[in-house]
């Protein structure tokens, strides 16, 4: 009696740990199920809000446009005021001092040239700035090509370690019927152990990409990442001249030509100092032993300076600020060229890969149905193991190289524009 509660009670205790643990399993793979997926656009959100270099650009515009604040500010009054009280120990006696006084600038050329420039270098922090974010998107399409990659890389190794372990059970039987020799069976043995290792690799890969995606969206570099698909390489154009004009609106070629625009002002402002400078300005002070009762006093005037002999100190400042000029005009020819040749070489690379797809498709698509026909050749023994094996490599290889090839027409796409200065348009 004794002995079936004993037994009764140990499988009601079985009983409860299996739902126990049936409810731990649910709950982690909800927990996987639950992982939001991360689209291309909100990445991209994700990217330009946390990355640190984009936050860098960001505070740099936010202090060019500070910068032209101040350098309009000096075009304004300006007002300041003081004060002092003073005390004689012996005599007992004190005196008091205030005084209010104020600015204004009529006439500075070199204030308003200050000003003008602080305007430009918005211009050229905001040209930069996109230069980054620009930089930034074409980073994270290739991190998302290389975890895609490296995602269907990782799940095609397994799908050749399953067919691994099939072939060596297909020769052992083979070998223990006496129809395939001792060689073959270690051979496949050897393929087999090579394929966990080349799948071992692979994972390894696949962690890496994710953490680079992680550390790129300034995420814990352990986070989950599952991530959607990539936009798709639309059709290349026969040739580069339908995107010759965009080269104009690059942000690198904008960034170069706010510059020289600065140094043009720089020009100005040397030039400036040989004209004379106006202002107007007034003080209203009080001081006395007895203040308030003493009479307040009050000023007001004009002012003008001209510095007319500088001992050529005026004329060497316009030489320099226009040797700066002439040098960045050569800096932005300079700048354009090279622009232009590396968005033509990554048309032309797009291209390539465009055209390689096709071929890889049409490669494994003709040696996969050898390898399905050899395959039932030789389980039916009109085929040679060689023959087999070769086959196979051969599918497998055309498998990677389809893999490869889509990851590869992905970054030469995402690659051209970002010559163009365009890849914020990668949608």
């Amino acid at each position: 009696m004794n002995h079936k509660i004993m037994l009764k009670k140990a499988a009601e205790i079985t009983i409860c740990a299996v739902f126990l643990f049936s409810c731990a399993v649910l709950q982690i793979r909800a927990n996987d199920n639950d992982t939001e997926k991360l689209t291309w656009n909100k990445a991209v959100d994700v990217l330009l809000t946390n990355n640190p270099q984009s936050r860098s650009a960001k505070f740099a515009l936010d202090a060019s446009r500070r910068q032209l604040d101040y350098s309009k500010a000096s075009l304004f009054p300006q007002l300041s005021a003081s004060g002092s009280h003073n005390a004689l120990d012996r005599s007992g006696s004190r005196s008091h001092s205030y005084s209010l006084s104020g600015l204004q600038p009529l006439f500075s050329p070199a204030l308003s040239s200050d000003a003008r420039s602080a305007k430009l270098g918005i211009k050229k922090t905001e040209s930069d700035y996109d230069i980054v974010k620009n930089d930034l998107v074409f980073a994270l399409a290739q991190t998302f090509a290389q975890l895609s990659y490296a995602k269907e890389s990782l799940k095609l190794s397994d799908e050749t370690l399953k067919r691994r372990t099939k072939n060596v059970e297909i020769i052992r039987l083979k070998y223990q019927a006496g129809r395939e020799s001792k060689a073959a069976l270690l051979e496949t043995q050897s393929i087999l152990k090579l394929a966990l290792w080349t799948h071992e690799n692979y994972r390894k890969d696949f962690i890496l990409a994710e953490r680079n995606l992680n550390k790129l969206l300034g995420r814990p570099a352990h986070a989950k990442v599952d991530i959607g698909e990539l936009p798709k390489s639309p059709v290349p154009p026969e040739n580069f001249k339908h995107f010759a004009g965009r080269i104009a609106y690059h942000p690198a070629l904008k960034s170069k030509k706010f510059v020289l625009d600065m140094a043009r002002e720089s020009v100005s402002k040397a030039k400036s100092s040989r004209l004379p400078t106006a202002s107007a300005n007034g003080n209203y002070s009080w001081s006395g032993v007895n203040w308030p009762d003493s009479i307040p006093s009050w000023s007001a005037g004009a002012s003008l300076s001209w510095s007319f002999f500088t001992a050529g100190k005026n004329t060497a400042s316009v030489d320099v600020a226009k040797n700066n000029q002439n040098g960045l005009i050569a800096e932005l020819k300079d700048v354009r060229d090279n622009t232009y040749l590396n968005a033509e070489d990554k048309f032309l690379s797009w291209r390539l890969a465009d055209s390689y797809m096709e071929v890889i498709k049409s490669s494994l698509k003709a040696v996969d149905a050898r390898s399905w026909l050899v395959s039932g050749q030789y389980l039916t023994g009109k085929a040679a193991y060689f023959e087999w094996t070769s086959v196979e490599e051969q599918l497998i290889s055309a498998q990677k190289k389809v893999l490869q090839a889509k990851r590869n027409l992905i970054i030469s796409y995402a690659a051209f524009l970002n010559s163009l200065g365009m890849t914020g348009e990668y949608k």
